[in-house]
């Protein structure tokens, strides 16, 4: 039968992740001095959601973000749901949610692109970045995207949006431009048909 891959520490892992194999196998504390929303959690609760994350993954047409790539590679290569579970749970990935159907795949002590903002390794949502190399994201996050892309001539031409929320828009949409490159060719075409709105992205 023909083997399958399966997903390995450089496979899911970016750089600066480590196996946690010598953690405190009890609770996976996530933020220990509890700000905002983020306690210490149990390893149930831990294992529910990335029973949970996995399932969805599996049932996702694509997958977006740098991890979403890799588990979305792993799943083309044919690794089976449990596999990617059991190794999401070895190398100390819990899928936080930071926003609609997005999620930050980094181990506790991993430094994403909300540390730039707080010089600490705490998750952090208000911080959070779409284009993070920890990122992954189901595939109502591109549909979305598409839909702004293709609005986006009566958006930057109305006047009752501010110019501060005209610049604030223009960066996340590049955000998850990075996070999926399929948007990429999209906006090129609106830029070609709208050379006016290259002003936004210049």
């Amino acid at each position: 039968s023909p083997k399958h891959s399966s997903i390995s520490e450089p496979t899911l892992c970016r750089s600066g992740q480590s196996r946690s194999s010598d953690r405190e196998p009890e609770t996976y504390s996530v933020n220990p001095e509890s700000r905002g929303p983020f306690v210490a959690l149990t390893i149930e609760g831990i294992e529910r959601s990335i029973e949970s994350f996995v399932d969805k993954c599996f049932g996702a047409s694509t997958l977006g973000g740098p991890q979403g790539e890799m588990i979305e590679s792993s799943i083309n290569g044919g690794a089976k749901p449990e596999e990617v579970k059991s190794q999401m749970k070895e190398f100390g990935l819990f899928p936080l949610k930071v926003g609609k159907d997005r999620f930050c795949l980094k181990q506790a002590h991993a430094r994403g692109a909300c540390s730039v903002a707080t010089g600490d390794d705490f998750p952090e949502i208000e911080h959070c970045r779409a284009d993070c190399q920890f990122q992954a994201q189901l595939p109502s996050n591109l549909l979305d995207w598409e839909a702004f892309i293709n609005r986006a001539v009566d958006f930057y031409g109305a006047r009752d949006i501010s110019l501060h929320e005209k610049i604030r828009k223009t960066d996340e949409l590049l955000q998850y431009v990075r996070a999926w490159p399929q948007l990429r060719q999209k906006l090129e075409e609106l830029l070609s048909a709208n050379p006016s709105l290259k002003k936004w992205f210049s």
